[in-house]
């Protein structure tokens, strides 16, 4: 499917940049039109543990219905940015809350900066879904705790229940996984990926070398090391774990991990819903998504697999 053209007509925007030059980036994903505030009721708190961990909670305005479900929500960065502002995390909590009738509990997990690496991320992410889970009824949730992410939130969503499964902790109901990096490692493409790829200019992807090294330095770790605590697709086993949703992206050389990952963990008898979001690159979720088509039918998913 072409690209949205929301996306199309800025491609001229980021012709010339290079690979890996972020910066370039922030025309072509600018919304054209402000994102106008759903009617929700948003509110600040901390989670204390070793440290304190910023949340925000997003309810609707009437209140979350009886029975529905709150969700646990990571945004994306490649754990070295992003924050609770960022669209990933604000529009989508915003719509998820209003469209749900939902409590959406977003967090501002530690970044990996100024020596901070792996477990951090996942110690806070941890943290947060217990924080939720014991209280359920000061927040207002009457029915189950989903966790999810957006690309390294979503690696750190897959992480985390595992770690849960791990250490015997209380379980989320499900995970929702979209445009995942589940490796640490490299990967392979398919021919219409390849074809996709080409289409956009090398700014937008994340090339082999340049991932590499990122992730070692996230982890403080040589690859080689990475278990499923780190990147969840680099686990040793991938059974015993809560149903998933993993939502991949047309236009994203990301793809083929996130594929790889839903593979595994459907031959492992782990329920895994899953598929292409066509017609969208990498992080469409930071879009208004009254301009993107491809994040309303996202968010319309991610409800639909949580039960709303």
């Amino acid at each position: 499917m072409p690209l949205e053209e929301i996306y199309r007509k800025k491609l001229h925007t980021i012709a010339d940049a290079p690979a890996g030059d972020w910066m370039a980036l922030a025309p072509f994903f600018a919304d054209d039109a402000p994102y106008t505030g759903r009617d929700v009721y948003i509110w600040h708190t901390e989670v204390s543990c070793d440290v304190q961990i910023p949340v925000r909670v997003y309810r609707p305005a009437g209140g979350a219905a009886p029975d529905a479900p709150a969700l646990v929500w990571f945004h994306g960065g490649a754990f070295k940015g992003g924050d609770l502002d960022m669209g990933e995390s604000h529009f989508v909590s915003s719509e998820l809350a209003h469209l749900g009738k939902m409590t959406v509990i977003t967090v501002d997990y530690r970044l990996c900066n100024e020596g901070v690496t792996f477990p951090a991320p996942q110690d806070d992410a941890t943290a947060a879904i217990c924080w939720v889970q014991a209280n359920k009824a000061e927040l207002g949730i009457g029915g189950e705790i989903y966790a999810g992410g957006a690309s390294a939130g979503a690696c750190l969503t897959g992480s985390t229940v595992q770690i849960l499964r791990d250490r015997g902790m209380e379980q989320v109901a499900g995970a929702l996984l979209i445009y995942p990096v589940a490796h640490a490692g490299v990967w392979e493409f398919s021919d219409w990926q390849k074809e996709r790829l080409a289409e956009l200019p090398p700014v937008i992807g994340f090339p082999d070398e340049w991932r590499k090294g990122l992730n070692e330095g996230v982890m403080g770790k040589p690859l080689d090391q990475a278990t499923g605590h780190d990147f969840p697709g680099d686990a040793e086993f991938f059974g015993n774990l809560p149903p998933h949703l993993v939502i991949n992206c047309e236009y994203d050389d990301l793809a083929p991990s996130g594929e790889r990952y839903a593979l595994d963990l459907a031959r492992a008898g782990v329920s895994v819903t899953q598929y292409t979001e066509l017609g969208v690159p990498h992080g469409h979720l930071n879009k208004n998504p009254a301009e993107v088509a491809g994040a309303r039918n996202t968010l319309s998913n991610m409800l639909k697999f949580m039960g709303v």
